[in-house]
């Protein structure tokens, strides 16, 4: 395993501290500098090139927003923030996690072992999420993360879409279907018809009749109707997933 190269930026002495002492428990991670300040950020990033970025948003009156959109390769960010409204742009610049002070070392480990697996990326692209990313669901200016895996359908509401969550929770979201295509795992996500995209990992059961049926996903058993065309599909691609692991 690779030792992360890390820098931390935060503008409060205490915070910068509370952040050094959990990562000392976190294995092969190497904390190469500390500042509070964005000038500083950047003269020390484009120095040391670290591969890890702890940043705070609030930094005075800057905003840690501006460090890797100043970057032309900006190392892996994870934001370490009292706020929690700013979940959408961080999922704007590619961070691969938002954390809430103050911090615990459980979520700190987690959101480290998400980093090895990210490489950086410009903040003007958007990379491909794995199933065990944070994907953000933004609700108007804000938002909340949710893992990957745990969205089971997302449905074409006009320019919006409708995300259903294992938790049962469902949320109007400002974004559209092809959107959703672009960023969500192609292994995990299939389309059965225009309206639809559905995690075909968390197919329960599907019940098919020659008029279209019903498919229930996730631990509760949230249940789809299928028209025709949509069954038709789901029956493929679940037996093209039983060849597959045959």
């Amino acid at each position: 395993m690779r030792s992360l190269r890390c820098v931390i930026v935060d503008d409060e002495t205490p915070s910068r501290a509370h952040l050094r002492q959990l990562l000392q428990t976190c294995v092969n991670v190497e904390i190469v500098g500390e500042c509070s300040s964005v000038q500083t950020a950047l003269e020390m990033i484009r120095q040391l090139q670290p591969d890890l970025l702890l940043l705070d948003i609030q930094l005075g009156p800057e905003s840690g927003f501006s460090i890797p959109q100043a970057l032309d390769s900006p190392p892996i960010v994870i934001f370490v923030t009292g706020y929690d409204q700013y979940a959408v742009r961080a999922f704007e610049v590619n961070a691969v996690d938002y954390l809430l002070k103050p911090v615990t070392q459980a979520r700190l480990s987690e959101a480290i072992d998400r980093a090895r697996t990210r490489t950086p990326a410009p903040a003007q692209s958007q990379q491909r999420l794995q199933r065990d990313d944070l994907a953000v669901i933004p609700l108007g200016n804000s938002g909340f993360f949710t893992r990957v895996n745990d969205i089971l359908v997302i449905e074409a509401q006009n320019h919006h879409s409708r995300v259903t969550l294992d938790t049962g929770r469902v949320c109007l979201v400002r974004r559209q279907l092809r959107e959703w295509i672009e960023i969500l795992p192609t292994d995990l996500f299939q389309s059965i018809d225009r309206s639809f995209l559905i995690n075909v990992d968390r197919i329960v059961d599907v019940s098919t009749s020659s008029r279209g049926g019903t498919m229930r996903l996730g631990n509760r058993r949230f249940e789809v109707p299928l028209g025709r065309v949509a069954a038709r599909r789901v029956r493929q691609l679940l037996e093209e997933r039983c060849t597959q692991h045959s």
